[in-house]
Formats: structure tokens, C-alpha cells, sequence
């Protein structure tokens, strides 16, 4: 009987949860009323904001920890005591179980991922279980998984790190080859490493090892140069020497007029909302050829000449009213060769979080999220 209970609460719990998947993907919503819809936005904005202070600061990052550092200190000075216990024995075990949190802190938080060294270190202390509810057949436990996914996690930085990343595409500067939800891959390995391969930047290679030259019009992700931290995603149009301007409107590379003509004049173009615009279809000096739109109104006409400096490149959004780019040289610029992280392959999925916000699946939209059309698209 107690079987068919437990069966009947997963069933339950499972229906529940692919209901809402179904909803979510479908395009359909619940028709909840106003006032808990009103709610529900009310919550997704307070724990948004929560978060961001918590884990965009360094000081909520310091809090959190702080926080569960007294937590765990606390729960192991004050498990439940014999009633019985003297003193003497009560002082004996308060120090056990400060020395017990002591060990166990840094067993956790060392790189190594040996299971037996952990285990030796720990069952040399505590070959006897020091409280009720923490056996060591549970530490055991705890420090097997710890060991899997401490070799899952450097399998996974290794591959981002020599191979592939996953990106994401935050902003619509790219449209129309790149919108707004688009999850995609950049090859690490394309143009060589540096230390803005692998993960925080760490300065342990000075310049790029194993350097290849990037090609015009490559869409590359570069840390920019105002930061060396953010990671942005544009089109390589200038390389080290070239002379880059707008003229009226229209691109000339080393004097020479890019050819661009007109694909459509119907297509939907966000920054921020919709903008009037105009695609076309431009053709490199290399003969590479992607599609880039421009405002019809306030389109941006004449700019200085930019000589792109040496071991530099220019880098294009293909929106160009709605792309900070090398235009812009306080927040943007000529970006250093050591400064590229790789070259951007295809997209593997995407869904529209402008129209249909992740977290906001009550709302009601009149498609579906995905866009399974652009799952495994090529980027050119």
C-alpha cells in the first residue's frame, strides 16, 4: 500500500511538471487572473533584484558565504548532547567538532579530487562518527560524489577551455544572422590561445600560442579591450593596417566601396524594440558574403577613417544602428590579437526570451518559445 502511494505522488509531481513544460513550448498559457498574474510578476521582478544583488556584488557574494560558514559552524557546535554528559567531556567534544568542521572545510574545498586521500585524512581524525546524524558511511558518500564531480568539472573546463564554449547571445546586435536566445558554439582552438581561453583569464600565457590568422568577416567572441572581461560576439571586417570609413552610409575597406544590395525591406530588426530597417546582403574582398541591416532612419552615414593598428582588428555588429563596436574607441575599439577567444560555428538552440521570457511561462503568446528552425544552424 505504502508503494502505491509513493508511485502515486511521482505520478502526480511528473504530470504536473510536463504540463508545464507542454504549456511553456506549445506557446499556450494558464488563464490565471489578473491579480495573481499581477503577483506572479511582482515575485519574478523581487527575486531577479535578489539575485543580482547577492550574485552580481562582491559583497553578496562575501554575505552568502559568511552566512553559510556561521550556519554550519553553529549546527556542528551544537548537535544534540547526552543529558548525562559531564563537563569535562562536553569541552572534549567541542573541540573535536571545531576541529571536525576545521579538517572537513578544507577537504571539501581542495582541488584534488583523490576519494582515498579525503577519506584517509578524515578516518584519521574521525575513525569514531562524532555526531548522531553525520555516520561515516554518509562522509563516505559525500566525498565519492565529491571526487566524480570534481573529474566531471575539469573534463568540462578542459574541453571549454582547448575545444568548444557555449555562448549565449544577449543583445540584438548581430541580428539578423544572430537574435536575441540563440545558444551557440565557438571553436577555442580556431585562432590559437591565449589566456582568455580558460576560465577568469588566468595570466599564465603573455602571448597566443599556436596563433592563426583570423579571416575577414569571421564571427569571432573577443573579450573587450576596456575590461579584458566581457565577452562580446561581431563580425572581424578590419585587419592590422587596413584603413576602415563610412561614407554616406556605405562601407569602404582600403578605399574600396564593400557592394551590398538589398534583401528585404519587411524584415523584423530589434534594439531594444522593433526598428524600421533595411537587410541587405554584403560581399567581402574575399568573397565572403552575410547579411547586415541598416536603419532607415537615423543610420549612422559618415564616421573618421580608422587605421587598424598592428597585431589589432576591427570588429563590426551586423546591426549596425544597434551594435556598440571597434566604431566606438572608449568602450570598445581596436581589439589585441591576445584578446580574441574563438570563432563562432553554429547555433544548437535557441529560444525567443524577448517575446517569451523564461521565467514568465503564465503569459500568453501566440507561438511557441523555440525556434527549432535555427537548432544546429551554421553561423556564416
Amino acid at each position: 500500500m505504502q508503494n502505491i502511494k509513493q508511485f502515486f505522488k511521482i505520478g502526480v509531481i511528473t504530470s504536473i511538471i510536463l504540463l508545464f513544460v507542454f504549456l511553456y513550448i506549445t506557446g499556450n498559457c494558464l488563464k490565471f487572473p489578473i491579480f495573481i498574474i499581477t503577483l506572479l510578476d511582482n515575485l519574478v521582478i523581487f527575486f531577479k533584484t535578489l539575485l543580482l544583488l547577492i550574485f552580481k556584488t562582491q559583497y553578496g557574494s562575501i554575505l552568502i558565504l559568511v552566512l553559510l560558514f556561521i550556519y554550519i559552524f553553529y549546527t556542528f557546535l551544537n548537535d544534540e548532547e547526552e543529558s548525562s554528559t559531564s563537563d569535562i567531556d562536553k569541552k572534549k567534544k567541542t573541540k573535536q567538532k571545531t576541529l571536525f568542521f576545521i579538517i572537513n572545510f578544507f577537504l571539501l574545498i581542495n582541488p584534488f579530487p583523490s576519494k582515498k586521500f579525503s577519506l584517509k585524512i578524515y578516518n584519521k581524525f574521525f575513525h569514531v562518527p562524532l555526531f548522531k546524524k553525520i555516520t561515516n558511511e554518509m562522509v563516505i558518500s559525500i566525498y565519492e560524489n565529491r571526487a566524480t564531480l570534481l573529474y566531471a568539472l575539469y573534463i568540462a573546463i578542459f574541453i571549454r577551455s582547448l575545444f568548444f564554449q557555449p555562448f549565449y547571445i544577449p543583445s540584438s546586435s548581430m541580428e539578423p544572422g544572430l537574435v536575441v536566445g540563440d545558444r551557440l558554439f565557438v571553436s577555442k582552438y580556431s585562432y590559437g590561445y591565449s589566456k582568455h581561453s580558460f576560465p577568469f583569464s588566468p595570466p599564465v600565457i603573455k602571448n597566443r600560442l599556436f596563433s592563426n590568422t583570423p579571416k575577414r568577416g569571421d564571427v569571432v567572441v573577443f573579450k573587450t579591450p576596456s575590461d579584458n572581461r566581457t565577452d562580446y560576439i561581431k563580425r572581424l571586417i578590419g585587419l592590422p593596417g587596413d584603413k576602415i570609413q563610412f561614407i554616406n552610409g556605405d562601407l569602404f575597406i582600403n578605399n574600396n566601396q564593400i557592394l551590398k544590395s538589398i534583401v528585404s525591406k519587411t524584415d523584423i530588426i530589434y534594439c531594444g524594440q522593433k526598428i524600421d530597417s533595411n537587410t541587405y546582403e554584403e560581399k567581402l574582398s574575399n568573397g565572403k558574403k552575410y547579411k547586415s541591416a541598416y536603419s532607415k532612419n537615423g543610420t549612422y552615414k559618415n564616421s573618421d577613417i580608422f587605421i587598424v593598428p598592428d597585431k589589432h582588428y576591427f570588429f563590426l555588429g551586423d546591426n549596425r544602428d544597434c551594435s556598440n563596436d571597434s566604431r566606438y574607441l572608449s568602450s570598445v575599439g581596436y581589439v589585441n590579437e591576445n584578446n580574441l577567444v574563438g570563432k563562432a560555428r553554429f547555433i544548437f538552440f535557441s529560444s525567443d526570451t524577448m517575446n517569451r521570457p523564461i521565467f514568465n511561462f503564465w503569459k500568453c503568446v501566440d507561438k511557441s518559445s523555440l525556434r527549432s528552425d535555427r537548432f544546429f544552424k551554421k553561423i556564416i
